[in-house]
């Protein structure tokens, strides 16, 4: 897999981190604190809306007195609880990043997360040092499946998107690098298992452990790789 790879690209949550259900469980805690009940179909309601406007439904549907700013405080306190304390790593995944440092591989980040959380969370698990990029979809204002975090992150490492690997954990994270150039590996996560055949038929390669790419153990899915 990592045959003429000279820059790798990296997604965060639920791809180096086991992180998927910190958003759900931070706003379900947020709406019991207000001391109601979170709905059968809330998080299908909020699909496709973005932060903002998430508060601003909870405020309406629950009725709650507090600005868009408080609760965006109190929800950031909940959610940065929960990466530093209970997050952990996707099985070998920070041993990897090690690995790819080690053999003078470049490395980036593009991810939905904030800047300032993901160099927290890097820093935690000590391999902020090895990181030589990171672009978030927020700061370009381009989320993802658009390709522009992946060409951006290409650019800062100096590389052609040609020779570089991408690992995500959703279809649309998949479809992002793919269309950027970038070559794809799919990541296994319980939060994405749904949608697996979707992104088995997206990708070149698929793991469960990033010890499969150290050892030769993944999945190829394409013949012409």
């Amino acid at each position: 897999m990592l045959d003429g790879i000279k820059g790798v690209v990296f997604d965060l949550d639920g791809t180096l981190i086991d992180s998927m259900n910190v958003w759900e469980q931070s706003d379900r805690d947020l709406i019991e604190s207000y001391g109601h009940k979170v709905p059968v179909d809330f998080f299908s309601s909020i699909s496709g809306m973005t932060g903002i406007q998430i508060l601003e439904y909870i405020i309406k549907r629950f009725k709650i007195k507090a600005s868009v700013q408080e609760l965006t405080q109190k929800l950031l306190e909940r959610i940065n609880y929960r990466f530093m304390n209970l997050v952990g790593e996707k099985p070998n995944s920070m041993k990897f990043i090690k690995y790819l440092h080690d053999k003078g591989i470049k490395i980036a980040i593009a991810t939905n997360n904030s800047r300032p959380l993901t160099i927290e969370i890097l820093k935690k698990f000590g391999v902020y040092s090895y990181v030589s990029s990171i672009r978030t979809c927020g700061e370009l204002k381009k989320p993802k499946p658009l390709p522009d975090v992946y060409i951006y992150a290409c650019r800062d490492l100096g590389l052609d998107p040609k020779v570089c690997l991408s690992f995500e954990d959703l279809p649309v994270g998949l479809q992002s690098a793919q269309e950027a150039g970038l070559r794809t590996c799919a990541v296994k996560d319980a939060f994405s298992d749904p949608y697996d055949s979707l992104k088995r038929s997206i990708a070149d390669y698929y793991i469960s452990d990033f010890d499969q790419v150290i050892n030769g153990t993944y999945e190829c899915l394409t013949r012409t790789i």
